[in-house]
Formats: structure tokens, sequence, C-alpha cells
């Protein structure tokens, strides 16, 4: 039996570790990985959140999670209100269970409760999992745009 729930403060050792694991996919965490477990409680506990997560356990043992915020990207091309996927993670030994689609199914209903008709999330181009994933559940690759981040940070 699976439950998924709002992630608590509890979390975050767990949360963190699942970003971690993203972040090293493809081999050693990249030097762009700039995330801490401080920034983490911050961005979904301080006074200036703007994250919200989600886990899904089993027998009080987190199987996987998900972080995200709300947004409204892209609105020459869509002014709809949207949701932003950040991070969907499930536990190796877990996937292939239908977990990624029941927080995706979760997701859906939260942004549905506020009105929002969409959800978009970015994929890294050589995660092969993680695209079969999205289009399993109906997603579709949108061609139109290349991503592209001006740091302000000195």
């Amino acid at each position: 039996m699976f439950t998924i729930r709002p992630i608590e403060l509890k979390d975050i050792e767990v949360i963190f570790n699942h970003t971690c694991q993203l972040a090293q996919r493809s081999g050693p965490k990249s030097p762009d990985f700039l995330l801490t477990k401080e920034k983490l409680i911050n961005d979904l506990f301080g006074d200036f959140a703007d994250w919200h997560g989600l886990i899904i356990e089993n027998k009080d043992k987190i199987l996987g999670s998900c972080l995200y915020s709300f947004a409204n990207t892209n609105r020459a091309f869509n002014p709809t209100k949207c949701m932003f996927l950040d991070i969907l993670f499930v536990d190796q030994q877990h996937r292939r269970k239908k977990l990624g689609k029941k927080l995706m199914d979760e997701l859906k209903n939260i942004a549905l409760s506020k009105d929002i008709t969409r959800i978009e999330f970015w994929c890294t181009k050589d995660n092969i999992e993680s695209h079969e994933f999205y289009k399993t559940i109906g997603a579709e690759k949108i061609n139109l745009l290349d991503v592209y981040n001006l740091n302000l940070s000195s």
C-alpha cells in the first residue's frame, strides 16, 4: 500500500539524497549542482518558500518524491496558468511500479484544484528512461524552444 503526502521537514535528508542521485545519474555530481540541504529547507519551508513537494511512501519508507512550483511560463504561446515540475524521482528498485505515474496523477489533481491546466518540466537530453516515462503518461515534447540560462551572479 502506497501513500502520497506533502513533504515535511523530517523528509529533507531523503529528498536531498534524491536530488543528488538525479544530479549524479550520468556520473559524478556536476559542478553546476548548487543545491544544499539548507537551500532545500529554505525553498520548501522558509519565509519566501516557492517550492512544494510530495513524497510517495510505503510503511514510512520514502520510495519517491517530486518538487514543483507555480509559474506562468511561455505566455506568448500559452496564456494558461502553469505548474512547473522541477524534480521527479523514484528509487531505482521501485521503478516500473507506476509510482511515478501516481505522483504525476497527484500533481494533476493539485493543478486542477488551482485551475491550472498544464504542467511543464525539463528533461536532460540523455535521460532516455525519463523521456520514455513522460511519453507513457501522455506528455508531449515541445520543440519550439531552446532553454538558455543568463546567470546574474558574479
